[in-house]
This record gives structure tokens, C-alpha cells and sequence, in this order.
């Protein structure tokens, strides 16, 4: 056990005599306006800055969606898929001051980076997950006033906020070492990214130009926690892609490998377009850092099918990265809660690979 000096041992102060700011059992709520101004609702340091959650909170844990059900003419109706709903979350928020004169700027102050038309971000802390937020914005606020409120220092506001696009929790996305192609024949590396959330992670690589890359679908294994050994329980058809999992006994892990890993060929890039791919299906976004310039030339050149052998790929620089890929693209994530070996290649010496791996998660607080 390591003692430091002027520290009693840890036997003589048990966790329930820990102060409550060190061991930080409580559900921490803040808002972080538009402007950037920390405002703690509930929790440590709760309405220290006069605004403060001054009742039951609706909409903090689930997202809700709508089922799309068929009809058959002769049956029960059957279960298609679930579509997310906006997110919102509605609190009665207690605005004061200790003067009549603090009352109305701790109003103008809150008002201030709580917009309809601009975003902030609602934060959820707990010992769990640590610090999750989700991007928010003024839907809806009904104030209700006391006979004279300055002289009462206080105001009681109906507030809901709602989620633009993902509804779910986030930390800051995960950015690994990059690969860095060395010199000499061998072309492949491999990128390590761990996926700390509850969901799947669609990763996100950019890519130096110029060169030919090769980028995977999906990881070729990826370990979990023993504890989480199911997190393929939804994706049957992934479960077995990837085979008999190894475990270890020591470590505690789980450990599933692939041996017939799809690697997706970029559209080899030009100097200068150094490029950005995310591979979730539902963004299909591939763009690099030059705009394409299409002449008759180029056009000339992919309706040729002699000249297009002759001169490779230079007639498709005229058109989009995305385009170029021609129909191909990404179909497995990294599954949750898991650390994923991505492998990768790059033709060109010193040339780098990049990934950034989204952390989402269901619930905040559960």
C-alpha cells in the first residue's frame, strides 16, 4: 500500500467518512450556454451562479422513438424498425440573486446563452460514465412571476429543452496514435481505437495525400470485459462474422477475431487531397481538402475505355471523392464497450492515417 506523508491509512477513514466533494456520489447537472457561461443546476455546486432545477425532471433518461409496424391483410402486425424521436428535456429552472438589482442580471445572464436559435449543451455527471453532454436548444419557456419579483429575488421558469439530430449522450470522440507508413515494402499497419459507450462507433479516418489507402469494414478483432461478453447479443449475423471468442482468465477479457476482413480500397488520392471518410452509413461523407475540377478533358477521359486503362485514375479526379467510390462502402462498426484493432494501408512512405472514434451512450444515469 503506498502511505503518503501526512495521510492517515486508508483503513482509518472508510469511504462513508470521505467528504461528499471527494467522493462525488451525487448527480451532477449543468448547463453551458451558447456564450460558454457554466451554469450548475443540481448537484455539487447546484445554483451557485443563481440558476438552480427547482423541481422533477422529464426526459433526462430514455429517448423516444416511433415503431414502424406492417399490416398484413391476414395477421397480426409485425415489427419493422424503431426510429428515434426528439430528445427534450423539461425542468421548472429557479432563477435568483441575493439583491432586487442581481435578480435581473442573473436573468439577462442565463437568457443570454439560452436560445432558440443557438445551441448549448446539457451535461450529466456521474461516478459511472463520468461527464456526458448532449447539444440543446429552447424549445419551449413559460415564466412565472411572484407579485413583485425583484423585491422577492426569484422567478419560476418552465423550460424544455430539445436535441438537434443525435439524441444521444456524448464524451469527446476518441483520437488514437496515427499509423505512419515507414519506409521499405510493407504497406500495412494497424490503428488501435477503443469504444467506451454504450453503442456502436462508426469510425472517422483522415487520410494524408497523395497515395493509395486501404481502410477496413469493421475491426479484424476487438476486445471486451468478460462482463460485457454480449455485446453482439443484437447482431447475430456479426456474431458469427467473427467467430468462437478467446478468453482470458487472467485479464478478464474476451477476445474476437476475424480472418476474412473486408478492406475497402480509397480512390487513390492526388497530391493535395489529403481526405476525410466517415464510414457510418447514414452520413456517407468522403470529401478531401480540394474541390474537384472537371474539365472536357477529364470527361474525355472516363468515357474513353482505352484512355481510362492507359491513364488510371486521372479522369476521375473530376469528380467527388465520394462519387469515385462507386457504390462502395462501410457496413460493421466497433462494437460497444470494446477496444477494436483496425488495420490499415497506405502506398506512400510517410504517409498517415488518422481515425476518430464517436462515444455515444444510451442512458446518462443508468
Amino acid at each position: 500500500m503506498l502511505e503518503v506523508p501526512g495521510y492517515p491509512g486508508t483503513t482509518e477513514h472508510p469511504w462513508s467518512s470521505l467528504p461528499e466533494e471527494i467522493r462525488d456520489e451525487a448527480v451532477t447537472l449543468k448547463w453551458i450556454g451558447s456564450d460558454g457561461k457554466v451554469w450548475p443546476l443540481a448537484g455539487l455546486e447546484g445554483g451557485v451562479e443563481g440558476a438552480f432545477i427547482a423541481g422533477d425532471i422529464e426526459g433526462l433518461v430514455h429517448i423516444p422513438f416511433d415503431s414502424i409496424w406492417t399490416k398484413p391483410a391476414y395477421g397480426p402486425p409485425r415489427f419493422q424498425r424503431a426510429i428515434d424521436g426528439r430528445k427534450e428535456i423539461s425542468f421548472p429552472l429557479g432563477l435568483m440573486s441575493d439583491t432586487s438589482l442581481g435578480w435581473y442580471d442573473t436573468g439577462s445572464r442565463f437568457w443570454r446563452g439560452c436560445k432558440r436559435d443557438d445551441t448549448g449543451f446539457f451535461t450529466v455527471t456521474t461516478r459511472r460514465f463520468g461527464e456526458l453532454y448532449v447539444p440543446m436548444q429552447l424549445l419551449n419557456a413559460k415564466c412565472t412571476l411572484a407579485d413583485d419579483p425583484a423585491r422577492q429575488r426569484f422567478s419560476l421558469h418552465d423550460i424544455v429543452l430539445a436535441v438537434d439530430g443525435e439524441p444521444r449522450w456524448r464524451r469527446p470522440d476518441v483520437r488514437p496514435a496515427p499509423f505512419i507508413r515507414k519506409s521499405g515494402p510493407k504497406s500495412d499497419g494497424v490503428l488501435r481505437a477503443v469504444n467506451r459507450g454504450t453503442e456502436p462507433a462508426w469510425p472517422i479516418y483522415v487520410i494524408s495525400a497523395p497515395g493509395k489507402v486501404s481502410l477496413p469494414d469493421g475491426p479484424n478483432a476487438f476486445t471486451t470485459p468478460t462482463s460485457d461478453s454480449g455485446v453482439l447479443s443484437d447482431w447475430p449475423q456479426l456474431g458469427r462474422m467473427f467467430g468462437i471468442p478467446f478468453i482470458d482468465d487472467i485479464l478478464e477479457t474476451l477476445t474476437r477475431k476475424r480472418t476474412d476482413t473486408n478492406m475497402i480500397d480509397v480512390p487513390e488520392l492526388q497530391p493535395g487531397e489529403h481526405a476525410i471518410i466517415d464510414t457510418d452509413p447514414s452520413h456517407r461523407i468522403a470529401i478531401t481538402a480540394k474541390d474537384p475540377v472537371d474539365d472536357l478533358l477529364k470527361k474525355f477521359i472516363r468515357n474513353s475505355e482505352l484512355l481510362n486503362w492507359i491513364l488510371g485514375e486521372y479522369g476521375d479526379t473530376g469528380i467527388p471523392l465520394l462519387q469515385r467510390f462507386k457504390g462502395k462502402g462501410f457496413s460493421i462498426p466497433i462494437p460497444p464497450r470494446s477496444v477494436a484493432t483496425l488495420p490499415v494501408r497506405h502506398s506512400i512512405p510517410g504517409g498517415k492515417v488518422y481515425v476518430q472514434v464517436p462515444q455515444r451512450f444510451e442512458m446518462a444515469v443508468a
